[in-house]
């Protein structure tokens, strides 16, 4: 087994609403949506049965992206 890489693609559905208070007055927004995400992985063997990885995801959000980094350790049986 070599070094193998994964790339990541796919979407995200979400929804959320926000309630704030000005004076006597209630503003309500409720806002959805679908959004894509990508990244890759790599993983790397380290003995017959063991596995590191490491990953990249991002997710493009309307507000903000997110990107998350990863860290992971496999045992193959």
């Amino acid at each position: 087994r070599g070094i193998t890489t994964s790339l990541l693609l796919g979407g995200l559905s979400w929804e959320d609403s926000i309630s704030s208070r000005y004076g006597d007055n209630t503003i309500t927004t409720n806002r959805d949506g679908v959004d894509v995400y990508y990244g890759i992985k790599l993983n790397i063997p380290i003995q017959t049965h063991w596995q590191i990885s490491a990953g990249f995801k991002r997710y493009n959000l309307p507000t903000n992206d997110v990107d998350i980094m990863s860290v992971g350790l496999t045992f193959i049986f």
